[in-house]
């Protein structure tokens, strides 16, 4: 609501988008990721059997930052969603 009453409602379309904050964390995610993968095939050439694999496991441990963004999105549109649609109890009551 505005200082006069008037009613201030965001469009869907561009409240869903992704932010910059979310392109943010996808890109540092993604990049990550790719630099723990990377470090994983550069170890089992330089390191052997035992060196790749505890970079794979690393790897495995990067992945769920993979879900950071979707899950920031989700949480949004969630919150968007509530704002728009659910009233408080005391709406209309004078």
């Amino acid at each position: 609501m505005g200082d006069a009453g008037e009613v201030h409602v965001t469009p869907p379309e561009e409240a869903t988008k992704p932010t910059a904050r979310v392109w943010g964390w996808w890109a540092g995610a993604v990049a990550l990721n790719m630099a723990s993968a990377g470090s994983a095939a550069a170890g089992f050439m330089l390191g052997g059997r035992l060196i790749g694999a505890a970079m794979g496991l690393v790897v495995i441990g990067t992945a769920p930052l993979l879900a950071v963004a979707p899950a920031m999105m989700l949480l949004r549109r969630r919150r968007l969603y509530r704002r728009l649609h659910r009233r408080p109890e005391s709406f209309g009551r004078r």
